[in-house]
């Protein structure tokens, strides 16, 4: 996540709401990156005091990670995703050193779970009272699979508050499977009376434009 999308969804939230965000959710953090510029933009703006940050990812990798890790230890590669050791992925003991050296220790929370897990995890302990408040803002960059994906947003889609939050991806155009068009994860949110926003952001220093993809027919997807 760009440091200018950041930027855009904290301001917008406190002018819509009149309030600074003070939940902010990430599925899928691998070493941490997009979380510690999250939390240096806050910083900058002076949004961070009272803005708790949690880290849904079992960091474990995904299938092409782990597709590609003997041929980056063949090619004596200096970074690889995993990083195993004795068979088992480094990612997390890597994240907790990023985390520590950008002084986020004691206010990130990382949560070792899939992003379904998580979410629902999360959407229970808000139902029984034992979590005060839901996420005012989700990113997603968890599962890239068609099906996968949608069901983590519909999730996400749940878990935010009834009066209104953020919820923003990644990767909108990386294709790591066959099917070229990851339209069909977003389409099971479209009915015939509703135009879905996706906000893209394309390029470095680009920002993030706006645009409009209207579906005009329905989807039988299990909502209740």
């Amino acid at each position: 996540m760009r440091p200018q999308l950041v930027r855009a969804v904290l301001l917008a939230h406190e002018l819509q709401h009149r309030a600074n965000v003070t939940f902010w959710l990430e599925c899928g953090s691998m070493l941490g990156g997009s979380l510690i510029r999250t939390a240096h933009v806050a910083r900058k703006l002076e949004r961070y005091d009272g803005l708790s940050l949690v880290a849904i990812d079992p960091f474990t990798g995904d299938v092409n990670m782990w597709a590609g890790e003997a041929r980056a230890i063949a090619a004596n590669a200096r970074f690889r995703f995993l990083g195993l050791r004795n068979g088992q992925p480094s990612i997390y003991e890597r994240f907790l050193a990023n985390v520590a050296r950008a002084g986020l220790r004691g206010t990130l929370l990382p949560i070792r779970a899939t992003a379904t897990v998580g979410l629902r995890l999360l959407d229970q302990l808000h139902k029984k009272g034992r979590l005060p408040q839901r996420p005012q803002v989700i990113y997603l960059d968890s599962a890239h699979e068609q099906g996968e994906t949608l069901h983590e947003l519909v999730l996400a889609w749940r878990l935010l508050p009834s009066s209104g939050g953020v919820l923003v991806g990644d990767d909108w155009g990386w294709h790591p499977s066959p099917n070229p068009n990851p339209n069909p994860n977003l389409n099971p949110f479209a009915n015939p009376n509703l135009t879905l926003t996706v906000t893209l952001t394309l390029g470095e220093g680009t920002g993030a434009p706006s645009s409009s993809y209207p579906y005009s027919y329905p989807y039988p997807y299990p909502y209740a």
